[in-house]
């Protein structure tokens, strides 16, 4: 016997009952199907700061991952007067 199940809206439970007292039950979950009222994030999930502002539009979207902020990229030059010229961005 194979029982499929399908769970809708805030119901997420199942209850089974056995009549026989002598039965053997076992379960198999081997497929999840995410079902979300959010609209879900599709932009950058990797970013790099930048001189101007950046906006992700996440507000009220389901988010699959973590963001990562890239480190700022920094470059040091030794200049003529024996010190350091630092170009950030």
């Amino acid at each position: 016997m194979k029982l499929l199940v399908d769970f809708e809206e805030d119901d997420t439970s199942l209850e089974i009952q056995f009549i026989q007292t002598t039965c053997k039950f076992s379960a198999e979950f081997d497929e999840m199907v995410l079902v979300s009222a959010e609209e879900i994030y599709t932009g950058d999930y990797n970013v790099t700061p930048r001189v101007y502002e950046q906006i992700l539009e996440t507000k009220d979207k389901l988010m699959l991952d973590d963001v990562t902020v890239e480190i700022i990229p920094l470059a040091r030059v030794l200049n003529q007067s024996n010190g350091y010229t630092v170009t950030i961005g």
